[in-house]
């Protein structure tokens, strides 16, 4: 199915800025100038993004259950993926015979250079693996998944996961209705 946007917002927070940008200066002196700095897609489920993004510290993996690769931040290459009901966030619009509103984060997310799982689950994971001796690679992608389901398939997607929050920065809340 096809969307409409209704809302894009975007938010500042001078500190969650400082710290992402610091750490993506970080990756850029550790990758020889390449934090491969993406922008990734974040539902945030029953809570509104605003209450996400007013938090100090932004989106938080210690609130995350874990998932294909342990407690993390998950990032989808593709909005479909966090669209699934649920990550995204619905918001009832009021009026009768209309659908909710959909809510995802648009997050910059500095990967660095990622340990690529590809269809293998590890869910054991609390940061990422080991690159060389002394040097952790900088995060985790896996996939395509499914939100529900390892693997390819209906709303599939590459996923990025974070241990560290100061990787991502929630930019952009993106408000749409599926059509």
């Amino acid at each position: 199915p096809g969307a409409r946007l209704v809302q894009l917002e975007r938010w500042e927070n001078r500190l969650l800025w400082r710290d992402y940008w610091t750490k993506r200066e970080h990756l850029q002196v550790k990758r020889s100038g390449d934090a491969n700095e993406r922008w990734l897609w974040h539902g945030t489920g029953r809570t509104p993004p605003a209450t996400v993004l007013e938090h100090e510290v932004g989106p938080d993996p210690r609130f995350s259950k874990g998932g294909f690769y342990g407690p993390g931040l998950y990032l989808a290459e593709k909005a479909r993926y966090s669209n699934d009901d649920r990550y995204v966030h619905k918001v009832p619009t009021g009026t009768l015979g209309r659908r909710a509103h959909r809510q995802l984060l648009l997050c910059r997310a500095a990967l660095g250079v990622s340990f690529d799982f590809g269809e293998i689950i590890e869910r054991n994971l609390k940061k990422p693996p080991v690159e060389s001796a002394g040097v952790l690679y900088d995060s985790v992608r896996g996939g395509p998944h499914q939100p529900r389901t390892a693997g390819a398939g209906d709303n599939d997607s590459p996923i990025f996961v974070l241990y560290d929050l100061a990787q991502a920065y929630p930019e952009y809340v993106v408000t749409f209705e599926l059509e």
